[in-house]
């Protein structure tokens, strides 16, 4: 073996040990952090007496709003009220809205002000959303999902279990049908996923450990106007995030559960959109960072292409280095199969969703997928220095990224 062999041989086995622990990790989250049982036995004990208030950004959103809206009307929680944010929509989100608050007095369209100075517009969505709310208890929702017509009644179980919580976040299931969707969604997810320890997330003394989920995510009104709710992290662009570990600062309750059976989302659908969506996620500059910002994207490019593309420098290296790369592959492939799994289904409006069809064949892409997504990461790289992510006509600029 020589020198630039053991080399090899040495980064790929410990390469090779920590994509093992971190597929060890994620099976720990799958099995620890199950999600409520509500959806699968009839009632609560608990009184339903509780009002929630459900808030929704929407900003040109027809072709998701009318689904999200059938599965809201249809949930069994008794109290609800709707508030929808039509975020200076330019399609038709503003007809399709008043159609069915026409049909449904539990929809309200709230038509927000200009986006002031220093506020990015979801945030300022939610935050006037969460004016108007009478509830109490807040669900933040995104007009691309779907929910079981159980998803709240689980909520506020969830939430009112275990000694109750001041927020609960909820890891949605994702839908994934195009070919673009099962290559590189379980990329991002697999980068995600494994690093979240649920013991730590929920330790109120490791506040820093926490995970959001705009997606959805659901808090005690007291809890939420106390901690300043989503004027505090007004400039923030990873939002979610920030607010629960706010909370957590503060001394507040959190829980994390896994719920693909409660709620799910189909983020993007088609090549183009996964591209300039996962793009725009990791293309975050503050005013006066850009070097900075852009430096640490570069370091993820590197640390990310070692990790994805090191088991195939290995295997190809000679001497023994192909047992360590061999092992490191088999881990990503493992990891991607078990993402398209527990965490994924088919575009439906079914419950439960319809499984991925073959996802270790899709898994065995892995050399595409980890291309393509740092190919994304290469391209929220040039945004940065440039113009900025954008999304649907905004330019994303925060003052602080989480």
């Amino acid at each position: 073996m020589t020198g630039s062999q053991a080399v090899v041989f040495v980064l790929s086995t410990l390469l090779a040990g920590g994509r093992w622990l971190a597929l060890k990790n994620f099976g720990a989250l799958m099995h620890a952090s199950a999600e409520p049982e509500t959806t699968k036995s009839p009632g609560v004990s608990l009184p339903r007496t509780a009002r929630v208030s459900i808030c929704v950004p929407a900003r040109d959103e027809e072709r998701v709003i009318g689904r999200l809206l059938e599965s809201l009307c249809a949930q069994t929680w008794p109290d609800l009220e709707i508030l929808v944010v039509d975020d200076h929509s330019t399609d038709r989100t503003a007809a399709i809205l008043d159609d069915w608050a026409a049909r449904d007095p539990r929809i309200v369209r709230v038509i927000p002000p200009p986006l002031p100075v220093g506020w990015l517009g979801k945030n300022h969505a939610l935050h006037i959303a969460s004016e108007r709310a009478s509830g109490d208890l807040l669900l933040f929702v995104d007009a691309d999902t779907l929910h079981h017509p159980r998803a709240v009644e689980a909520a506020v179980t969830a939430i009112e279990g275990s000694g109750g919580a001041d927020v609960l976040v909820v890891l949605s299931g994702q839908e994934v049908g195009s070919w673009a969707e099962k290559v590189v969604s379980p990329f991002f997810w697999g980068l995600i996923l494994p690093a979240v320890n649920l013991a730590a997330a929920e330790d109120p003394t490791r506040p820093n450990e926490a995970m959001g989920n705009g997606q959805f995510a659901m808090y005690r009104a007291s809890a939420y106007r106390a901690a300043g709710g989503h004027a505090a992290v007004r400039d923030v662009v990873v939002e979610d995030v920030s607010l629960v570990r706010r909370m957590k600062q503060a001394g507040m309750r959190y829980r994390l559960v896994i719920g693909s059976g409660l709620t799910r989302t189909r983020m993007y659908r088609s090549f183009i959109e996964v591209w300039h969506g996962f793009s725009k996620n990791v293309a975050i500059v503050r005013p006066g960072h850009r070097l900075g910002d852009s430096a640490m994207t570069g370091a993820v490019i590197t640390l990310v292409g070692l990790a994805e593309l090191g088991p195939w420098i290995a295997l190809t290296a000679g001497s023994w280095c192909w047992i360590p790369g061999l092992l490191h592959l088999a881990a990503l492939i493992w990891l991607r199969s078990a993402i398209l799994r527990r965490m994924c289904c088919s575009p439906g409006d079914s419950w439960p969703g319809q499984p991925v069809s073959h996802p270790l064949g899709w898994a065995l892409l892995q050399p595409l997928g980890a291309m393509l997504g740092l190919a994304i990461f290469c391209n929220a790289l040039r945004l940065q220095w440039t113009r900025g992510g954008r999304w649907k006509g905004r330019v994303l600029t925060a003052s602080r990224p989480i």
